[in-house]
């Protein structure tokens, strides 16, 4: 679900869309496009929230190429657990 807001440039303060002022310049940037921006490691614009929150965020959910993932390998002894582990460790 998308939740709209806007920032309006005269008053300098985050409001939900239909309450913007009528002729006030506004910018706005959905919770959707927000969250593609932190993934794909783009800028999210400087009005839509302050530097210091976006870099926290950008750490704590680092885009899909910077994550790493798990392998997790189950089985009998001696069905090559420990050489699949070590051939993955070395490459």
């Amino acid at each position: 679900m998308s939740y709209y807001f806007t920032i309006t440039k005269e008053e300098d303060k985050f409001v939900p869309v239909g309450e913007a002022p009528p002729g006030s310049e506004t910018f706005s940037l959905s919770n959707d496009q927000f969250h593609k921006k932190l993934k794909t490691a783009r800028r999210v614009p400087a009005w839509f929230t302050f530097p210091e929150v976006v870099d926290a965020i950008q750490r704590a959910y680092p885009p899909r190429h910077r994550q790493g993932f798990t392998i997790f390998c189950t089985g009998l002894s001696g069905a090559g657990k420990s050489t699949i582990a070590k051939e993955l460790y070395a490459r």
